[in-house]
C-alpha cells in the first residue's frame, strides 16, 4: 500500500470502524464507489480490525475470568497485624494497595503497602516485593520513603511499611 493510498484510506477506515459491524459493508461500498483498489484495501483493513478486535475482546474476557475477585481494601480504623490502624486507602497499583496507617507502637503515620492476596502466593512476586524493600533501604532523599518494616505473615497479606 502506498502512502498516498493510506492517506485516502485512513479517514474512511476510521469512519468505517466507528459504525456498527452490520453497516460497515454498505459504508465501504458507498465510500469507495468506483475505486476497486480502494474498496478491496479498505474491506481488508476493516476485516482485519474485526478479527483483531474480537480476539482482543476474547483475551480481555479470559484475563478477567482468570483473576479472582480481590478482597476489599482494609477499612478505616481497622487494626492490621495488631500494630497499624488504617487511616485511609491512598491508592492502588499493579501489585497491591497503599494505605495511610498509624503505627500504634511507634506513634507515627506510615504508608502500608500490601500485595494483592491473589498474587501474594506466588514466590516470584513475593521475592520481587522483598527485593524492592531491600533496594529501597539503600536509597535516601527527601522524595524517598524510608522502609520501616517488612511483614510476611501467614494469615495476612504481605505488607511493607514506610515512613510517610
Amino acid at each position: 500500500m502506498t502512502p498516498e493510498l493510506w492517506e485516502r484510506l485512513k479517514p474512511l477506515f476510521d469512519a468505517a470502524v466507528e459504525k456498527p459491524s452490520s453497516e460497515r459493508r454498505g459504508f465501504i461500498a458507498q465510500a469507495c464507489a468506483d475505486d476497486l483498489e480502494m474498496h478491496l484495501q479498505l474491506q481488508g483493513l476493516v476485516e482485519a480490525f474485526e478479527v483483531q478486535g474480537s480476539a482482543v475482546d476474547n483475551i480481555a474476557v479470559k484475563i478477567q475470568r482468570a483473576i479472582p475477585t480481590a478482597l476489599p481494601a482494609f477499612l478505616p480504623n481497622e487494626v492490621v497485624l495488631g500494630l497499624f490502624r488504617i487511616i485511609r486507602r491512598m491508592g492502588s497499583g499493579g501489585m497491591g494497595d497503599v494505605h495511610e496507617a498509624f503505627d500504634l507502637e511507634l506513634s507515627q503515620t506510615i504508608a502500608l503497602k500490601t500485595i494483592r492476596p491473589e498474587i501474594a502466593e506466588h514466590k516470584r512476586i513475593l521475592s520481587r516485593f522483598k527485593k524492592k524493600a531491600q533496594l529501597a533501604l539503600r536509597l535516601s532523599g527527601p522524595s524517598v520513603c524510608q522502609i520501616h518494616e517488612l511483614f510476611v505473615p501467614e494469615d495476612v497479606r504481605p505488607a511493607l511499611t514506610e515512613r510517610s
